[in-house]
């Protein structure tokens, strides 16, 4: 398989966030309007998804590297908005990937 220079490479970071009962629907608008309102730079794209039992909620995103993943919560704006977020959170699982364009399957 061909293996592209690191700059072809995105950092895929999965979060698992498990919620406290009741707070999906809450947990879910705020991380859409903190997106929306404070897009970190670097950040390529966001996708959410909500558990069917309403427990938990997958946070896909793609960066453009490491560094600015780890600078994501620099501004002010979203360290203000994830203090709100963490507060409806039980607990938080997180694996990082890297995606190498070679390994794209479109259909």
């Amino acid at each position: 398989m061909t293996s592209f220079p690191a700059a072809a490479r995105r950092l895929i970071a999965i979060n698992i966030f498990t919620v406290k009962p009741g707070t999906q629907p809450e947990f879910m608008a705020l991380l859409k309007q903190t997106g929306k309102a404070n897009p970190p730079a670097g950040c390529l794209s966001i996708q959410l998804h909500a558990s069917v039992d309403g427990t938990k909620v997958l946070n896909r995103s793609e960066w453009a590297s490491l560094e600015a993943f780890e600078k994501r919560f620099q501004t002010d704006g979203s360290k203000e908005a994830f203090a709100k977020i963490r507060e409806l959170v039980e607990r938080v699982e997180q694996e990082m990937y890297w995606l190498d364009e070679a390994d794209v399957i479109v259909l």
